[in-house]
């Protein structure tokens, strides 16, 4: 930013140089410029030599009596010498060091004498103010920032360069409506703003306004205006590693936070990178971050662990992938990742291994190598989101290898379904376990126990086994041979499935445990919806998308509304409205708050739907059912500056708004839950019109209580599970005793 002042406008910083000489009294000036900006040197040397030969440099400037002129020190790039201290003490002739402070500059600086120490860009910015005035100046920018500022906009966006913005602009707004946005169609993950030393902003706060109090409270700074953006395929652990490693390089070592602090810092994140961390490990780095930003001598040392502490601080969890699940979930860590495309994989299925082996026609031995992994192969190439194709390396040159269709090429292959290899073992098939659930967790569960030998017991309360495999998915998306086929290899192996059988009114834990069983696995699923949390929602006719599924995948019909309503963008809101077709209804439009490009649902799904005569209407959300009392309808939902959107809706005729709508990310509104639930949905009656059911179909997150096993008389979490699941496990186990 500052080079490019120097080089494309060196006079408004020789003015701006010289009127703060002469308001201070100062005679000499300098400018410190690295030496591997030569045009830059060039440049404000010629602007000097011309500025002196019309007398506005030199002995009596222009017949005033003032006297001052101006000598370029080209320094050696040192990161250091960004520090006031440290630079004059360069420029004096010494090694850069930081000195201790007070006295600050002001009192004593460049060689003992008073000294005023400001940027390229400040000093460029006074001529315009006093020419214009500062209330001209005071117009931009926010009550205590006041101004422009440049950004160096880099990384994943589309528009790179350099930006003047007035501060407190949103940051979203500089990234998405001047930045272009983030190229390919990726998400936006996080913002590094202020250079090396500075820290990360998440997608959480794309609306923060860029000023320096708020980066402030989120752990960023200014800085020298370095803004890199990163998009959904940078690892943060190694962000942080990037940019600690060229700080601690760059500190000058005068005092031991920065110079050990760093280095041991450098160490840890790096042992996390290779997969060597240990638990712990976190708390240490923000221990030591903590100390090193208080008690080192210089800024560059003070704000050296801004970027592993914003880390942290936002993205904790890929620390903790790194360090227990030795997983790279960027899938960027060299250590921890073979391929992109398994890495990706939820279930870390090989898939550059069974592409290989299809290519060589070698169908049985992909599949068994698939089947290491993950048993539904069949199963995963019909349903499967295979974020394995978004990770292709192969999308770099043109597009991603159809591993989808290649895994289905590859299981309609085998005629006569191979068991995979089972390891006998006369001790494991003596104990019983316990598998609560038929779902794909609870299958998969049994499925790897009957490979160690066990001989598993699967309890599922509805009358077929498979879960939301067979609840929730339609037949012409995963027809119901297939999956039977899955699951009867399962059964082939040993593994016993009882249906019919629910948890809390057939049999309880304690049960289980009378009965001689050593262990449970808890794949209950998540078979409850998500709310919308608007007025109405529970007037009569209200249908969940998962419910609405579930009748008809069970009982073969369900009743339909001539004009249904679908409000979500997922793969239910999708099934829900392609299924209300064949049903018989008239007319179906699905209702999404965000854009088509951003509906988390399959592209090849959402195009057979409207192929079917699916109306899509993006951009909308409900607000109240009409017989709730007050204005009922839908909010239009437009676009806010970067491509985020921010709920608004009309006031009503002769009145104010009223209501609010909740919004992901909002103070005020329910956060999302780690785990898929199908949302919840309303069914709303228009005066003089046929029933309009609307079946919401979202996406929410929370996580499944897998693994649960007790031995003895109290119940105790397996290795890995966490807390969490624990308590969630017990609280569940008290519900139904």
């Amino acid at each position: 930013m500052d080079r490019s002042v120097l080089e494309g406008d060196p006079h408004s910083v020789i003015e701006g140089m010289t009127i703060a000489a002469y308001a201070i009294g100062a005679s000499q000036g300098y400018a410190y410029i690295r030496a591997e900006y030569p045009l830059a040197v060039e440049r404000f040397g010629k602007a000097l030599d011309a500025a002196r030969e019309y007398g506005l440099l030199g002995k009596d400037i222009m017949g005033s009596g003032f006297d001052f002129d101006i000598e370029i020190r080209m320094g050696s790039g040192a990161f250091v010498c960004g520090e006031e201290t440290a630079l004059m003490t360069s420029i004096e002739g010494n090694r850069g060091e930081p000195r201790p402070r007070p006295p600050f500059p002001a009192n004593k600086g460049l060689w003992g004498m008073p000294s005023c120490l400001n940027n390229v860009e400040t000093f460029a910015n006074i001529a315009p103010i006093i020419t214009k005035g500062a209330a001209w100046y005071a117009s931009t920018g926010t009550e205590k920032s006041k101004g422009t500022k440049v950004f160096a906009l880099a990384g994943a966006v589309n528009n790179t360069g350099l930006v003047e913005v007035p501060i407190g602009m949103p940051l979203g707004e500089i990234l998405y409506n001047i930045g272009g946005g983030i190229p390919g169609g990726k998400k936006f993950k996080a913002a590094q703003m202020g250079g090396p030393s500075g820290g990360c902003i998440p997608k959480q706060h794309l609306n923060v306004p860029v000023d320096y109090e708020s980066l402030t409270e989120l752990g960023a700074i200014m800085g020298s205006g370095g803004l890199i953006v990163m998009d959904e395929d940078a690892c943060m652990v190694d962000v942080a590693r990037f940019f600690l490693d060229f700080v601690q390089d760059e500190s000058c070592g005068k005092c031991p936070p920065c110079r050990v602090g760093t280095k041991r810092m450098l160490e840890i994140v790096t042992r996390i990178c290779e997969g060597k961390g240990q638990e712990g490990d976190i708390e240490r780095l923000i221990d030591l971050g903590q100390k090193i930003r208080d008690t080192a001598l210089c800024g560059l040392g003070q704000t050296a662990p801004n970027p592993v502490l914003s880390t942290i601080r936002y993205f904790r969890e890929e620390y903790e992938a790194h360090i227990r699940q030795k997983r790279c979930p960027a899938g960027v860590c060299p250590a921890l990742v073979r391929a992109p495309c398994q890495n990706a994989c939820p279930a870390g299925v090989d898939v550059p291994g069974f592409v290989s082996l299809v290519g060589e026609k070698r169908y049985a031995e992909a599949l068994r190598l698939h089947r290491e992994k993950n048993p539904f192969a069949s199963v995963c190439a019909r349903v499967c989101f295979h974020t394995c194709e978004d990770k292709c390396r192969r999308s770099t040159l043109d597009e991603s290898v159809a591993i989808r269709g290649l895994k289905r090429f590859m299981a309609e292959q085998e005629v006569t379904v191979q068991l995979p290899e089972v390891h006998e073992n006369d001790a494991n098939a003596k104990r019983k376990i316990a598998i609560v659930g038929a779902g794909p967790a609870g299958l998969s569960c049994g499925y790897f126990l009957a490979r160690l030998g066990y001989k598993p017991k699967v309890f599922e309360a509805e009358p077929r086994p498979g879960g939301m495999l067979v609840q929730a998915i339609p037949a012409y998306r995963l027809p119901r041979e297939e999956l039977a086929r899955e699951i009867r290899m399962i059964e082939r192996m040993g593994v016993e499935i009882e249906t019919g059988l629910r948890l809390g009114r057939d049999f309880t834990l304690r049960s289980l445990r009378v009965l001689g069983y050593e262990a449970a696995f808890m794949g209950v699923g998540a078979p409850e919806g998500s709310r919308m949390g608007i007025p109405g929602e529970d007037a009569r006719g209200v249908t969940e998308a998962l419910r609405f599924l579930r009748e008809y995948n069970i009982r073969g019909t369900v009743p339909t509304g001539k004009k249904v309503v679908v409000i979500g963008g997922g793969n239910a809101a999708i099934d829900a409205a392609r299924t209300a077709l064949r049903l018989g209804a008239e007319s179906v439009t699905i209702l999404y708050r965000r854009t088509r490009a951003e509906m988390p649902a399959y592209e090849e799904e959402i195009d057979e739907a409207e192929h079917e005569g699916v109306r899509l209407q993006t951009l909308v959300a409900p607000c109240r059912d009409r017989r709730a009392g007050g204005p009922g309808g839908r909010r239009e939902v437009p676009p806010h500056g970067p491509g985020r959107l921010r709920p608004q809706r009309p006031p009503p005729p002769g009145g104010r708004r009223r209501g609010r709508f909740r919004h992901p990310g909002r103070p005020g509104h329910r956060r999302h839950r780690p785990e898929t639930r199908y949302g919840s949905g309303l069914r709303r009656d228009g005066a003089g019109s046929d029933p309009v059911r609307i079946h919401q179909g979202r996406s929410v997150h929370r996580p499944h209580v897998g693994g649960l096993g007790f031995r003895g008389r109290r119940c105790r979490p397996r290795a890995g599970l966490g807390r969490r699941c624990h308590r969630d496990g017990r609280a569940r186990r008290r519900g139904h005793r």
